[in-house]
């Protein structure tokens, strides 16, 4: 009764509109100990039981079945939260209450449920819990502690049971906690675990934990059975190499077979190929090779591993599959390097037949031809079939021919040379031949060197042999042999030739000069060697010369600086000569090389080559160049009868034999003259020499040539400079003068002005010419005036003739500045000669001299008295002459002229000129002592011009 009465009451109490938190109270209060129907009332009018997990917890523990399906069928009455912490106790002792609560409400499934039901290790939970899963998400941040606490589920049935439940929802997934897993029930072989979590996606060869690794080193093939379709990161074949080496051939071929599903390839594959190889396996190489295994591996490591072991099935079988002639040639080296010949021929056969570049046998085949011992032929009859290359391209003096050559082996050569070596390879062959004469018999020799030439030898290699073979004495045979095959003693600017001359071996020459003619380049090299005095032989020097269509070529650009010294140009020139030297060369050098050696008959041998005119007269330069003493006349003489009078020199020596004849040796200067030497050369030089000299033999000698009237007179104008005047300087001057019939008197006159313009110290020429007819012009006239020595004007003036010319030379005189004394012996000469043509000087211009003489300081009494006495008038002018002398104080000159004074004149310009009374007094006084004429005076007159100019006139 009591508990309806509380029902209808919270039912009241409801109705009248209880807070949210009166009812929420109520419910807590209910849940500890009031009936469900109060618990049914309150959940009724919205009171929510979630804030009381404790409360609900505790009913439900103690398995309240009727307030859970109570609290599920009221909307609202528990979060989510609430439930999943109240419903943790059903997961281990009321699966039932689980799943009712779950059923009811699904989104109560969460994580931790799930962890909870596992870390119990309860089925059934785990089953409910998994089956109202929302989805697989719900479960994803809790898989992997999930799939840890499964691990630790014992047995391992149970433990097996949970993961397929796991797996059924997807909550497995591959994880370090399941790869350990894996691997330890693999060891434990818990194959039904192994195959569920394999098929879950569990990693099999993720390391620690590598599941497939492990099963493979313990060739557990069971195991691998099992797994083989499992999650693989990687490629399985490095595995490969986990395979015990103690597995058999067969257990290998069902291991590869096994896993070739999942893709054998790579490293371990070829690994495993070798090592089969080498164990002798066939049928595992057969399997292997199936499933990929590269034969070209660790360079071609297999096929390397059956030629060394002689496994020739096997080689074969290898050799069947792709594999690049690269790989093959690798191997080749291999092969070559068995001891057994017969194994080595075998692996070479299965090589070469597979293929492999025909140049990459080049090696091989030079290493079999260097073999030391006894050289394998059928190898090397097997690499020259399949096209092994004889030539060497990198080092031609290294190719098969030329070791076959050393080694002396002429069956081999043959053998080479018919395979086609290369010229250049049979070439150089020769000289390696050749250089092996002391090692080898002479016929092995020979035999070689003839096969190589027969094959095609030829080039450069071949003139090296034929050089190297003229440098011997015995070897004439190997010479020819070479010539007639091509070899050119041309070679090195005709080095054979020149080790023939060196050695003097004229046999050698002539073979070479008939069978291979030299070369303009070869005579030019050879030519100095066959004149050196060392080596010179003239049949040698023909020989050479004869030999060549080129001498005349070689000989025209030769400089023969050569002979210069040589004691054997008297033979060798003219050899030289006749095999067309140009006796020209160098502009004379033979006939001056001739000269300069003293060599007459070598001199005439030259000349009779006919040498130009240039030529001559460098030869004529240096026969004259030495001293005079020695000087051969008969070269000289040759030299001028070859030019024919043409000049060569004989002019320009001229000078020098001019001396020679001048200290009594005339031959050489009349054997000039005879051949044309012009005695005008260089302005007459040798004849100023032979007339400053005073020989007159000297000068007629030359004259007699007759040189150019211009330089006679130069040479006249240079004998008459000289001071002295003997009789022998004027015959020859005289003899100058008369040469080529005379000079005209135009010539002489010209002369006389020059001699005079060259202020000559000797007066010797002047009077010859004066004395000739020499015409006298004003011109020379006032040159002679203003000579040191008056004694050329004196001589001129006594050969005046025109009284205009006398007078103009006169005014001159009074005009230029004089010392007294000549100036003095002018005035008389001109006066003097004035007179004698009858045509006195004029007053006026002698009394312009007169005034002059007076005006100079330096002018004398003498010159005063002579012009005053020849008629010069002082008083003229105004007696300027008595005033200048009474002014310059010259008491002298005053009382010279005072004897002509007209003292009417010269008083009244002395008192008009001078202001000084005594003075005028004193020359006064002198005037009336020198003057005694009675001339009359007109006292008064002067007495009044004294009192006018003075104040007092005491003295006057």
């Amino acid at each position: 009764m009591a508990e309806v009465e509380d029902l209808d009451y919270i039912r009241l109490m409801c109705q009248t509109g209880l807070r949210q938190e009166a009812l929420d109270r109520a419910l807590g209060a209910a849940l500890s100990k009031s009936p469900l129907s109060i618990i049914e009332a309150l959940l009724n009018y919205g009171a929510v039981a979630s804030g009381f997990r404790e409360a609900v917890r505790e009913r439900l523990r103690q398995e309240d079945t009727a307030l859970v399906r109570l609290l599920l069928s009221t909307p609202g009455a528990m979060s989510v939260e609430a439930w999943r912490y109240c419903i943790k106790p059903y997961a281990e002792s009321s699966p039932d209450a689980l799943l009712l609560c779950l059923e009811h409400r699904p989104d109560v499934v969460c994580g931790a449920l799930l962890l909870q039901a596992l870390d119990l290790q309860n089925f059934s939970a785990t089953a409910i819990v998994l089956a109202y899963a929302g989805s697989d998400e719900e479960f994803r941040d809790v898989r992997q502690h999930a799939c840890k606490l499964t691990t630790q589920i014992e047995p391992p049935e149970r433990r097996h049971e949970f993961f397929m439940i796991l797996i059924e929802s997807g909550c497995v997934q591959d994880s370090p906690v399941l790869r350990e897993e894996l691997l330890k029930d693999a060891k434990l072989r818990q194959f039904s675990l192994v195959k569920a979590l394999t098929g879950a996606g569990v990693k099999l060869d993720v390391e620690p934990n590598n599941v497939i690794s492990w099963a493979i080193s313990q060739m557990d093939l069971e195991l691998l059975e099992l797994i083989k379709d499992g999650n693989l990161s990687s490629p399985v074949s490095p595995l490969l190499r986990l395979v015990p080496s103690s597995t058999s051939e067969q257990d290998l071929i069902l291991l590869l077979d096994l896993l070739s599903p999942l893709g054998l390839a790579g490293e371990s594959l070829h690994w495993h190929l070798v090592r089969a190889v080498e164990q002798h396996q066939v049928q595992l190489v057969k399997s292997l090779l199936l499933y990929g295994a590269s034969v070209e591996y660790d360079r071609a490591s297999a096929v390397r591993a059956a030629i060394i072991g002689a496994k020739f099935d096997i080689l074969k079988i290898l050799l069947r599959t792709e594999i690049s002639s690269r790989a093959i040639l690798g191997t080749i080296s291999t092969a070559m390097d068995l001891a057994s010949r017969h194994d080595r021929f075998q692996a070479m056969l299965a090589l070469l037949k597979k293929g492999v570049a025909a140049r990459r046998l080049a090696v091989h085949l030079r290493t079999l031809v260097a073999d030391r011992g006894e050289v394998d032929l059928e190898l090397i009859e097997l690499l020259l079939r399949h096209k092994a290359p004889v030539d060497s391209v990198d080092s031609p003096g290294e190719c098969c021919v030329s070791t076959t050559v050393r080694r002396g082996d002429v069956k081999l050569l043959r053998l080479l040379c018919d395979a086609g070596p290369c010229r250049e390879s049979l070439s150089e062959a020769v000289v390696v031949a050749f250089n092996t004469i002391t090692i080898h018999p002479y016929d092995v020799v020979k035999s070689m060197i003839e096969i190589l030439l027969h094959k095609g030898a030829c080039g450069t290699p071949l003139h090296e042999t034929l050089l190297c073979a003229a440098h011997k004495d015995d070897q004439l045979h190997i010479v020819r042999l070479l010539l007639k095959n091509g070899a050119k003693a041309n070679y090195k600017s005709g080095a054979c030739f020149a080790s023939a001359i060196k050695h003097g071996r004229s046999d050698l020459l002539k073979i070479l000069c008939r069978s291979c003619p030299p070369s303009q380049m070869s005579t030019e090299s050879v030519l100095p060697l066959a004149i050196d005095p060392r080596y010179y032989n003239l049949p040698d020097l023909k020989l050479l010369l004869s030999s060549t269509s080129s001498a005349t070529v070689v000989l025209s650009s030769w400089v023969p600086d050569q002979l210069e010294g040589n004691p054997n140009i008297a033979s060798i020139i003219p050899c030289l000569l006749q095999h067309g030297l140009d006796v020209d060369v160098r502009d004379g050098f033979l006939l001056r090389l001739a000269i300069q050696k003293k060599k007459i008959d070598l001199l005439r041998t030259t000349l009779d080559a006919n040498p130009s005119i240039k030529s001559l007269r460098s030869a004529f330069g240096t026969a004259t160049g030495a001293q005079i003493k020695d000087v051969d006349l008969e070269v000289l003489r040759l030299l001028l009868e070859k030019a024919e009078s043409s000049e060569i020199g004989q002019t320009e020596a001229l000078t020098k034999f001019t001396r020679l004849a001048l200290v009594g040796d005339p031959k050489g200067l009349k054997l000039l003259l005879r051949y044309g030497a012009k005695v005008d050369h260089n302005d007459g030089d040798a004849l100023m020499i032979a007339a400053t000299s005073e020989s007159s033999d000297v000068v007629k000698l030359l004259l007699s040539s007759k040189p150019a009237s211009s330089f006679v007179k130069r040479v006249c104008l240079l004998v008459g400079s000289t001071k002295s005047n003997t009789t022998q300087k004027a015959d020859i001057l005289n003899s100058l003068l008369n040469a080529n019939g005379g000079l005209s008197i135009e010539d002489i006159s010209a002369l006389l002005e020059d001699c005079i313009g060259h202020s000559h110290a000797s007066v010797q020429l002047p009077k010859i010419l004066l004395a000739r007819g020499a015409e006298i012009k004003f011109k020379p006239l006032k040159a002679a005036m203003s000579r040191p020595s008056p004694e050329l004007i004196v001589a001129m003036i006594s050969y005046i003739k025109d009284h205009d010319t006398l007078i103009q030379l006169f005014d001159q005189a009074r005009t230029t500045l004089y010392t007294p004394e000549r100036a003095l012996i002018i005035y008389r000469c001109l006066l003097d000669r004035s007179v004698m043509l009858g045509n006195p000087i004029s007053q006026t211009s002698l009394h312009d001299a007169l005034f002059e003489s007076i005006s100079e300081t330096g002018s004398t009494r003498t010159i005063v008295q002579l012009l005053v006495q020849r008629g010069a008038d002082p008083n003229k002018n105004k007696a300027g002459c008595f005033v200048l002398a009474a002014r310059a104080d010259n008491e002298g000159q005053f009382r010279i002229i005072s004897k002509y004074a007209k003292l009417n004149v010269v008083l009244p310009a002395l008192l008009d000129n001078l202001q000084d009374e005594t003075q005028i007094v004193r020359w006064f006084k002198i005037c009336l002592e020198e003057n005694h004429a009675e001339i009359p005076v007109n006292q008064e007159k002067l007495l009044l011009i004294a009192y006018a100019n003075f104040q007092t006139v005491q003295s006057f």
